[in-house]
């Protein structure tokens, strides 16, 4: 196996598991790392075509789950929803214990503002595996955007204690807690989300529409020395 695949055999190993495998089969992994190279050059129908023919060929359990969650992701890609949600839906009816597609799945209800289900999605994807910093930030910034901002803050926090360095969770607590009004929890948040990869410039003008949106006291804009 080439240095590519074997990047792609490590990098997706979540997903690939023991698909395909066995020196017979081997063939058909090597089509799914075809199709996974595709994928990543932005090539998603060309990927999608070996996928679907793929999927035909499958016997196993995990192979089937690869599979689908390659569509799936090919298909969200293509802004095409309903059917990746439709893909992550059978890899769910196979294997419900997978936390990363109950999360992929929340980040799709968000997007369609079904806030509700995205919800679910991401308490489910915490119940497989509570140690999954991503499924507790995504819960967080989807209790953000419905404006329940403690809620919100409990579960950045708590990603935050498992992954120290996701800058959106920080991102989230800093708006959090500027709407709360709390200038140094602010501030503090604000400068560990920057240092992990925030956009500054983004996040100012986050918080400048906020502010745009709150009756603020004469002195909170000494909020802008960020």
């Amino acid at each position: 196996m080439n240095i590519k695949y074997d990047y792609y055999m490590r990098t997706y190993s979540e997903h690939i598991r023991d698909s395909f495998s066995g020196f017979f089969r081997r063939r058909l992994l090597d089509k799914l790392l075809e199709a996974i190279d595709l994928f990543n050059k932005d090539k998603n129908e060309d990927a999608l075509k070996i996928l679907i023919s793929l999927n035909r060929k499958c016997k196993t359990d995990n192979e089937r789950c690869a599979v689908l969650t390659f569509i799936a992701l090919c298909y969200d890609e293509m802004h095409y929803f309903a059917p990746c949600i439709d893909a992550y839906r059978q890899v769910l009816s196979i294997d419900p214990k997978r936390s990363t597609i109950h999360s992929n799945l929340g980040l799709l209800y968000r997007r369609q503002g079904n806030y509700g289900d995205a919800i679910e999605a991401f308490q489910n994807a915490i119940s497989c595996d509570p140690e999954n910093p991503y499924a507790h930030n995504n819960l967080g910034l989807t209790y953000y955007r419905m404006g329940e901002y403690e809620k919100a803050i409990t579960c950045c926090e708590r990603a935050l204690s498992i992954k120290g360095n996701i800058y959106q969770a920080a991102n989230c607590l800093c708006l959090c807690h500027f709407v709360l009004k709390r200038r140094e929890e602010c501030k503090r948040y604000y400068k560990l989300a920057v240092t992990n990869g925030a956009d500054p410039e983004v996040t100012k003008e986050e918080l400048k529409k906020l502010r745009d949106g709150m009756e603020l006291e004469g002195g909170d804009d000494l909020w802008w020395d960020l």
